[in-house]
């Protein structure tokens, strides 16, 4: 049989053209599919044009989906969204949940590439009726829940991935919104798709995915659903979300607070905005995406309407990192944030460093006159950012902008790597988040070496980590961050949630439904094999982008020690050196940072 599950949609914005084509078997061999599948058609550009401008017509911007997407396994109905990033112009990448990936597949198309620039508003139209770009006037500038209302009257029952005013105004972490308010924040995409004149993306399949073996895939299915109902985080996702982690990760001394300056904070301060105060007082129900019994997202009351609810990262960039714990502006942040289509954390993050660089006198405050905890004015901001209005035109830019701007000795508390706003976890906790963070192939990044979960206690024995690590000793880092990374990036080729590692559902589990719907025989070692390839290609891409090891530094601030430390201790750019150089050393790199050829070929 061909190794293949689906096919490739190649649309030219420039002329209309819309072409497909099987997905071929030596790419699922290598990269199979989702975020790998994204990162090898971009490697294969790059490699014929070179460095790409991220608001140019040579941009790509490529959806793909996995194998055990829509196929009932649970955790799989994400979707992967890649190009060059507007905020870090390096390699950019977001993904999401809902059912859009679900409703992808059943197109029986796995990948959408996008290229060249529409004269005007378009969005792309999947059905059992074909692909085709149609006119997007009537929707251009709306924000994202506009938009998806109005185009649901008349494509009823579609899935809808759109933008709201940010991507089409270039902010320059504009998201990507679909199926109400799941969003894929990260990295700018949103301004890709404005730049584009792509507004959204309409799908709705009519086909049920192959699978070799049924019977197999059920089996596993029911082995996955028992592991998540034993494992302890499956009741706290359920009963708070993400945000069920606020109160631990602050014991713990991970919680950013003012601009990641102090490791503790009030405690009721902190319960203000935790998961409980939030189920208490506005929590109406669970949101969940197809084929998850978990339930993670919030669905919250504010003023009669219901609302998407904020998850643990916007509460703390929009709340403690901005002493505000006021958690109904929190709600009405969230919800402006996916309304325009604005990554939230990029959104706080980028707000600290003005309040900052206001209160040490690098801004003027008649430009810029917002104070820590005024949540009034945090929210007037979003607005602002989105319009691209007044001094929101500016925050539009992002932190590493911001501060090249406003002078050199600001760049002491920009708190980014390679452009991309750090995520809200902080490195003095937990020193694993150091190394993650700088090797990270979008810039600072929590969700592709999550050793955290090993430094709280969980073991991965299948991949070589046994024991749990001391959150503190930097020695033993090196090895499980390459280790980590290089397993999410195969599970975030199928396409799998993050939670899964946290609900019990490890890679040789997943490894049996992979098989059984490919009708494969594929090992432990193969999969890492192939999640080390993927990586290695997305930082060859940023190696095309001027990526060197002199980029490969943490933000200044991460080195200084937390006032008060908490539950923090941090580390020594010594220790930090010494992790980078072992990591560079396993992965096999070039002194410089660079990638040999053959890691990837």
């Amino acid at each position: 049989m061909v190794l293949s599950y689906g096919k490739i949609l190649k649309v030219d914005l420039s002329t209309g053209k819309i072409i497909e084509q099987q997905l071929d078997e030596e790419t699922v061999r290598k990269y199979v599919g989702g975020s790998g599948l994204n990162a090898k058609i971009l490697f294969d550009h790059v490699r014929k044009v070179g460095k790409i401008n991220s608001l140019s017509e040579e941009n790509l911007l490529i959806f793909s989906i996995g194998p055990l997407t829509g196929t009932g396994f649970l955790f799989t109905t994400r979707y992967y969204v890649a190009g060059i990033s507007p905020l870090t112009g390096i390699y950019g990448q977001a993904s999401s949940g809902g059912k859009f990936a679900a409703e992808l597949r059943r197109t029986g198309y796995v990948s959408i590439i996008f290229e060249g620039i529409s004269e005007k508003p378009v969005y792309l139209k999947i059905d059992r009726e074909g692909a085709t770009l149609e006119d997007a006037s009537s929707v251009w500038g709306l924000n994202a829940y506009t938009t998806q209302g109005k185009l649901l009257e008349k494509l009823s029952n579609y899935s809808i991935a759109c933008i709201g005013r940010a991507g089409e105004k270039l902010v320059k972490y504009a998201a990507i919104t679909n199926d109400g308010g799941r969003v894929a924040g990260r990295t700018g995409l949103g301004a890709v798709m404005g730049y584009k004149k792509l507004k959204a993306i309409t799908v709705k399949g009519w086909q049920k995915p192959s699978i070799a073996n049924k019977e197999e895939l059920l089996e596993a299915i029911k082995e996955a659903f028992k592991a998540m109902q034993s494992a302890p985080a499956f009741k706290i996702l359920q009963d708070y979300g993400t945000s069920g982690l606020m109160e631990t990760l602050h014991k713990f001394g991970d919680v950013p607070i003012k601009n990641f300056t102090m490791g503790y904070w009030d405690d009721e301060k902190i319960k203000a905005i935790a998961g409980p105060t939030m189920a208490k007082l506005y929590l109406k129900k669970r949101y969940h995406c197809e084929a998850c019994p978990v339930g993670c997202g919030r669905i919250v009351e504010l003023d009669g309407k219901l609302v998407d609810g904020p998850e643990y990262e916007t509460l703390a960039s929009l709340g403690s990192n901005l002493l505000n714990y006021d958690l109904r502006s929190i709600i009405i942040a969230n919800f402006l944030c996916n309304d325009y289509g604005i990554d939230t954390i990029s959104t706080g993050v980028t707000i600290a460093f003005a309040v900052e660089a206001t209160e040490k006198g690098y801004l003027e405050k008649s430009i810029f006159d917002v104070g820590w905890g005024e949540s009034k004015k945090i929210v007037e901001l979003i607005r602002k950012i989105g319009e691209r209005e007044e001094v929101g035109d500016l925050l539009a830019e992002g932190v590493k902008v911001l501060s090249e701007r406003l002078g050199e000795k600001t760049k002491s508390f920009a708190v980014h790597v390679k452009g991309l706003e750090a995520p809200m976890h902080d490195p003095r906790a937990f020193a694993s988040w150091a190394l993650g963070y700088t090797t990270s192939n979008r810039g600072a990044c929590h969700t592709y070496s999550p050793v955290y979960y090993i430094e709280r206690g969980l073991t991965f024995p299948e991949i070589g980590l046994p024991e749990p690590l001391d959150r503190f000793d930097t020695g033993s880092k090196p090895r499980a961050v390459k280790l980590i990374q290089d397993m999410t990036e195969f599970l975030d080729s199928m396409v799998m949630c993050r939670f899964c590692l946290y609900n019990g559902v490890r890679l040789p589990l997943i490894l049996r439904a992979f098989n059984a719907v490919l009708g494969t025989d594929w090992s432990v070692e193969e999969a890492m094999r192939i999640g080390e390839r993927i990586f290695n290609t997305k930082r060859y891409i940023n190696n095309v982008q001027g990526v060197t090891h002199e980029d490969d530094v943490l933000p200044k601030r991460f080195l200084e020690p937390l006032n008060p430390p908490g539950g923090s201790q941090g580390f020594t750019p010594k220790d930090y050196k010494e992790m980078l150089g072992e990591y560079y050393r396993l992965r096999g790199w070039n002194s410089d940072g660079t990638v040999p050829l053959h890691l990837i070929t």
